[in-house]
């Protein structure tokens, strides 16, 4: 026995040391394409294959740097043969690699089916590459010609998702918010296309400058009163603010000093994750930036924003020097809301939550958000799962920071089954913080009922069909406007 284990354990050294050389192999290969030496570093991946035939990172960085040398036919045979032959566990990058190739050759609507397959295949628990899948995604969707947009009509609806998992996934993604920014100025939502802009020249200020020539082509747009949720003292704002010369901090500075405070709702005294600010399909990030206004931190945040401007602006780097202290908290404050407890993605139960009073609801604002994603991505046989719903309960009663009202729909529905009373709760509650808002709306009431439905629709089996719910959840998929009007008609009833 003791002779099986040694040969086993040095057969296991060997083939650790292979992988090794392999890897060190494939990052000389990576090194090489950077430099544009394509046929060098084909050699260097053929060398790492030749050691460890199987791995998928040399194999996913040979087939890119084929599709860069030219050679796309080649790369993509070489894709889908692996493809065919792959464990599963290997299926999402091997999906995600051949996807990028097709869309680098035009293909996109085929390279989106592709991604659809890589994002089944991924390991839920495997969030970079979760992330990575949806990003690239949103960026062949952002790629679409006006014919591929006619043959895939939700394409805006599909980006919007992706774009929403990208940084629920990864809030600090700075080419996520670009890619944000262009979609909702292509929306002409420009309020958030504001917002974006600044996180992206906050994450990543050597392109800072960039943003201000979208600024000087917004000044030739003909601005609409009605754009989005612009208010009217908002809109002349910008109107000025575009027609006139940047002030000594830049038009950056300029715009979102003083524009953005007079977008940012009233925020309820407890600082919010920035992954959870993130969670509507509107993808607003008004709340976040409500929150450093709260912090008084806005106006840091743009001058560190603008400090790496290569253009005149440089008072902002003085005026940064100047406040260190301020600019360390600002991004102490940022960092503890980028990573913040155990996953921002699917939730999570806190071990205890003692609640009595409406100050003791609001210590935990932040925490029952955890436990209302937790409730609204996990299916009722999960661990925990109790524990969330007595957490949830017990802060909606207490709180006086956000109002649900149970209109009828509800009320009906819990007298047949009340499993479904607390995916509402839950849904209202986690709106209404992320919004920072403290009145019932029916864009809140929207939310408890798709909290209401994910649990039917994925616990119809067990808990029984209900007809009413059938009904509601067919206006959802195939009838917007029909739920739209559902929504208004029963948040106040």
């Amino acid at each position: 026995m003791m002779a099986i284990f040694v040969i086993s354990f040095a057969y296991g050294q060997e083939k650790d040391a292979q992988l090794e050389k392999a890897d060190a192999l494939c990052k000389e290969g990576v090194a090489l394409h950077d430099q544009g030496k394509y046929e060098e570093a084909i050699k260097k991946y053929d060398e790492a294959l030749a050691i460890a035939p199987n791995v998928v990172d040399v194999i996913a960085e040979k087939a890119f740097t084929l599709s860069a040398m030219g050679k796309k036919n080649e790369a993509k045979k070489m894709m889908e043969k692996q493809i065919q032959k792959a464990d599963a566990k290997d299926l999402a990058t091997l999906y995600s690699t051949y996807a990028g190739i097709l869309d680098d050759d035009g293909e996109r609507l085929k390279a989106l089916e592709i991604y659809d397959k890589a994002m089944q295949a991924v390991d839920e628990e495997d969030f970079s590459r979760m992330h990575h899948i949806y990003y690239n995604a949103a960026v062949t969707m952002s790629r679409l010609t006006d014919k591929d947009k006619q043959e895939m009509p939700d394409w805006d609806k599909h980006l919007q998702y992706c774009l929403h998992n990208s940084l629920q996934l990864r809030p600090s993604h700075a080419d996520t918010y670009r890619l944000l920014a262009l979609f909702n100025t292509e929306k002409k939502w420009y309020c958030d296309a504001f917002m974006s802009y600044a996180m992206f020249a906050m994450l990543d200020g050597s392109r800072v400058d960039s943003i201000e020539d979208v600024f000087a082509e917004w000044a030739e747009l003909k601005l609409d009163s009605a754009s989005e949720s612009l208010t009217t003292i908002a809109f002349n704002k910008v109107n000025e603010m575009t027609k006139s010369e940047p002030s000594e901090y830049g038009r950056l500075y300029d715009m979102f000093s003083t524009i953005t405070p007079l977008l940012c709702p009233d925020t309820l005294g407890t600082p919010l994750p920035i992954a959870y600010t993130l969670d509507f399909y509107n993808l607003s990030i008004r709340p976040f930036f409500a929150d450093l206004n709260r912090q008084g931190l806005l106006e840091c945040f743009f001058h560190v924003a603008m400090k790496n401007s290569k253009k005149k602006y440089i008072t902002n780097a003085d005026w940064v020097a100047k406040h260190k202290d301020l600019e360390g908290r600002m991004w102490k404050y940022i960092q503890d809301k980028v990573v913040f407890m155990n996953d921002i993605q699917y939730g999570f139960v806190p071990d205890t939550m003692i609640i009595n009073t409406a100050e003791d609801a609001r210590k935990y604002n932040a925490y029952v958000m955890g436990c209302c994603k937790y409730y609204l991505t996990h299916l009722l046989e999960t661990p925990h799962m109790d524990r969330a719903a007595k957490n949830i309960i017990a802060w909606s009663t207490a709180s006086q920071d956000v109002t649900v009202n149970v209109c009828s729909f509800i009320t009906n529905l819990t007298s047949k089954s009340q499993d479904y009373l607390v995916p509402y709760i839950a849904g209202c509650s986690f709106a209404a913080l992320s919004l920072g808002e403290k009145k019932f709306t029916q864009d809140i009431c929207r939310e408890g009922l798709l909290g209401v439905l994910f649990r039917y629709a994925n616990e119809k089996e067990r808990l029984g069909k209900i007809d009413e719910l059938e009904k509601l959840q067919n206006l959802v998929e195939n009838d917007q406007e029909g739920f739209e009007k559902f929504v208004e008609e029963n948040y106040n009833k």
